[in-house]
């Protein structure tokens, strides 16, 4: 994965604690990662879709994991500068 070569933004929010997230998310997203709450990540790739995202970090009825996988598009808020200076390096290569 290169930074900055147009890759997509994620929200991942796993429904229960659960280290087996964590580790698949720092595992598959090792240097495009960002913790933004307990079980929430944003995170960034060069796949498209969200259901290729959420079989990355393994939530699926085989599996047992629940969550959701959010792509975001757009955002807006209000966090810490790490989160929106990430965001728009791995997404604009700004």
């Amino acid at each position: 994965m290169t930074e900055g070569a147009n890759m997509h933004c994620f929200a991942i929010i796993g429904a229960s604690d659960s280290n087996e997230l964590e580790n698949a998310i720092l595992e598959r997203f090792p240097e495009h990662n960002h913790r933004i709450a307990e079980n929430a990540w944003i995170v960034a790739t060069e796949e498209k879709l969200p259901f290729v995202v959420s079989d990355m970090v393994g939530f699926s009825p085989k599996t047992g994991a629940v969550g959701v996988v959010v792509k975001c598009d757009d955002y807006n808020g209000y966090f810490e500068r790490a989160l929106w200076e990430k965001m728009s390096a791995w997404q604009w290569g700004a």
